[in-house]
């Protein structure tokens, strides 16, 4: 376990590990919604020449398209928060479809791995503590995940909280 110390512990260096989604939640709503209002019309003109079959496929198409655009809102805002703290802890939330997992590691004994398969694109980058483990850095691009593995390693060793002297040590004593 890290440090702990009865103060909040301040964040000292932070990243930020994100899914790279082009449209928005919202963006991808408006789209589906126009979409799907498109397929009604043409559903309802179908149904009133009497073509209950493209009224059909017009259901099971809006159903389709609405399914497929909850999954991808659902998972546009995936991806990892790791906060180095000044009390020595290494902080990690991984958000995957709304759930949100939270592992604390401590700085000195944790180590940052990166596994190298015969197939560059199935590189994955792990911290490791004792028996604990946990997969980052999902989201970055494979080519960079070296540099996010050098980025952590300078990061993380921790000297322990900076010591102020006291008042009396700043000033020599003087005698005369």
């Amino acid at each position: 376990m890290p440090p702990s110390s009865p103060t909040q512990a301040r964040v000292e260096r932070s990243w930020t590990l994100r899914r790279n989604c082009c449209v928005s939640p919202g963006q991808c709503l408006a789209g589906i919604a126009s979409l799907d209002g498109v397929l009604a019309v043409l559903g309802l003109g179908a149904l009133a020449y009497g073509l209950w079959v493209i009224t059909v496929f017009c259901i099971v198409d809006v159903l389709a398209v609405s399914l497929a655009g909850l999954c991808y809102m659902r998972h546009a805002r995936d991806g990892e928060t790791l906060h180095l703290l000044d009390d020595g802890s290494l902080v990690v939330e991984a958000e995957r479809g709304g759930d949100v997992t939270r592992q604390v590691f401590n700085r000195n004994w944790v180590n940052v791995d990166l596994e190298r398969t015969s197939d560059p694109q199935s590189a994955t980058l792990w911290l490791r503590q004792g028996a604990s483990r946990m997969r980052i850095g999902e989201f970055v691009p494979r080519h960079r995940l070296g540099a996010l593995q050098r980025d952590l390693r300078r990061a993380l060793p921790w000297q322990g909280a900076v010591q102020t002297a006291p008042a009396s040590a700043l000033h020599p004593l003087t005698t005369t």
